[in-house]
């Protein structure tokens, strides 16, 4: 694995502060809630409900307001 991590970090196109920004992203997601936003078409089924925190509705105003 630390060989894995060494010759990603040493990649040209990898540089100090695009690491230091991928690990903030990281870090950011690990320690955030995550939400989804409900739009048009989109069926209870699909929605991975173990793996979000809150569910926003978007979409149209006739996809909100249907039974």
């Amino acid at each position: 694995m630390s060989s894995l991590i060494s010759a990603i970090s040493t990649h040209p196109l990898l540089t100090r502060r695009g690491l230091a920004a991928l690990a903030a992203i990281v870090a950011f997601v690990a320690t955030n809630p995550a939400a989804l936003v409900a739009q048009d078409g989109l069926k209870a089924p699909a929605v991975p409900w173990h793996a979000i925190d809150a569910l926003f509705i978007g979409g149209s105003t006739a996809w909100k307001l249907r039974p």
